[in-house]
């Protein structure tokens, strides 16, 4: 009996997916480092020869990379399929309590803790939250035309990202001030520019560098980890303010369905440490990504004017129905996905992979978007066709399958109608009243999610502009 469980078990490692080239050592390194992992990971996929393929980890179970659509869509579609271990390096973000992103799916307080916020995210809630957010708008109107005036370029990342990060704080929060975007010149200390970089400092040691290092959580003697532990803590702090801010003005009975007001009434919560923890969750996921996917679609849109100027005209004729601008707004998160890294599961049950092998259940499996996303059957998958999604284009009903950007499954992305419907209203907003070139290209960064680090546009009213609300 024990040769042939012996026998069986040598029989399913030969089925294994192959192991990548790099070692342990290399693979802890270029994993945990500050924008290597999308060029790791593709240039292993590379040496290997193959869409799927392990990770050597040190782990009990295998930790495999899967960049194969249909396999991916399999594992995330799994009824019982689970977070990994790797998730809860972000605990340590806000103050070693789990939250809705990082808890497990199965007795971890996850059921509750989504369920009592996903009525925020409807929408009725969300249509409501885009006008509260129109005063950032007009803002941004002033400083586009300030630096349209000076012959001034801007930072395109940094830009959306405090423009989305004052909009969620407004439709979300209360209205808290955050207060993060700013003329050039004339930038100051704030709640928001305060926030952004204390989460940084945060996110590049407990996602990057403790993820795949867990030892280093004990090397309490260096100055980056005690720095991040500081950071840590102001972010717990300004989210209870957050609370406390919307407790005391009343805004809480005025604007009971916003996220903050969700928060608030859920009595699963057993104290207001775990209450913070989501909202920073929220918080961070309603800006971040939403933000620099923006900056990626103006990049691409001064990178082709040809398709900047069709943009124009379809939002005039059509507005929020320009079918276009769906075409854009798919193609600009296809070619540069910000969760460039996709979810993690761990498989509930084994998995077939196109070339007969298995992934055995109890697998951790990440699934890259960056790689999926840019399969070989895509045609040109390098190149920005936002005419590939248009009705009767011969790869749609493909493309729609298989491009996932808001994951998929019990764990896909709670606010993904939030932040469609946001872009598409930065964009119809900026798109008819502005054009954008290029002045420096982007260099992709990516902790977390993927930034266009470096991008530097000019901006051109096509008209005069009114500035509604200013």
């Amino acid at each position: 009996a024990a040769c042939i469980l012996l026998a069986r078990a040598m029989a399913r490692r030969r089925r294994l997916p192959p192991l990548c080239p790099a070692s342990l050592v290399t693979t802890i390194s270029e994993m945990g480092e500050k924008g290597k992992p999308p060029a790791f990971l593709e240039r292993m996929r590379r040496e290997v020869g193959t869409s799927i393929f392990r990770l050597p980890f040190p782990q009990w179970d295998y930790f495999v990379v899967v960049a194969d659509a249909d396999v991916a869509r399999t594992i995330l579609n799994q009824q019982k399929s689970e977070k990994t271990w790797l998730y809860q390096a972000m605990n340590a973000i806000h103050g070693g309590v789990g939250s809705v992103f990082t808890k497990f799916t199965f007795n971890d307080g996850w059921d509750w803790a989504r369920k009592g916020s996903a009525h925020a995210f409807t929408a009725a809630r969300v249509t409501a939250s885009l006008q509260l957010s129109a005063q950032h708008l007009a803002k941004l109107d002033h400083y586009l035309l300030d630096c349209a005036a000076r012959g001034l370029s801007f930072p395109v990342a940094d830009v959306m990202v405090h423009l989305t990060l004052d909009m969620i704080a407004t439709s979300g929060f209360g209205g808290f001030p955050m207060d993060a975007l700013q003329i050039q010149g004339q930038e100051r200390n704030s709640e928001g520019r305060q926030f952004l970089h204390e989460l940084e400092l945060a996110l590049v040691e407990f996602i990057m560098k403790q993820a795949y290092n867990p030892v280093r959580k004990f090397q309490v003697w260096d100055s980056e980890l005690r720095r991040a532990n500081q950071s840590s803590k102001f972010l717990m702090d300004q989210a209870q303010r957050i609370l406390d801010f919307n407790r005391a003005s009343g805004k809480l009975q005025n604007d009971q369905d916003s996220i903050v007001g969700f928060l608030c009434r859920n009595e699963s919560y057993p104290s207001d440490l775990e209450r913070c923890a989501d909202l920073l969750v929220y918080l961070i996921a309603g800006h971040d990504t939403t933000g620099y996917t923006i900056a990626w679609i103006l990049c691409a849109l001064a990178q082709h004017p040809d398709i900047q100027e069709r943009l124009a005209a379809d939002v005039e004729e059509h507005g929020k129905d320009s079918p276009y601008l769906q075409c854009v707004i798919k193609e600009g998160m296809r070619i540069n996905p910000v969760a460039t890294l996709g979810s993690i599961r761990r498989t509930a049950e084994d998995v077939e992979t196109p070339d007969g092998g298995v992934i055995p259940a109890g697998s951790s499996v990440m699934t890259p978007l960056h790689l999926i996303f840019c399969e070989p059957w895509i045609e040109r998958a390098k190149e920005f066709v936002p005419e590939r999604w248009a009705e009767g284009a011969p790869q749609k009903q493909l493309l729609e399958r298989k491009i996932f950007p808001f994951s998929l499954g019990r764990r896909d992305c709670i606010g993904q109608r939030l932040a469609m419907s946001s872009i598409k209203n930065v964009l119809v907003h900026l798109v008819p009243k502005y054009k954008f070139a290029m002045l420096k290209e982007p260099v992709p960064d990516y902790f977390l999610t993927l930034k266009p680090s470096g991008a530097e546009l000019s901006v051109t009213p096509r008209r005069p502009v009114a500035i509604v609300g200013a």
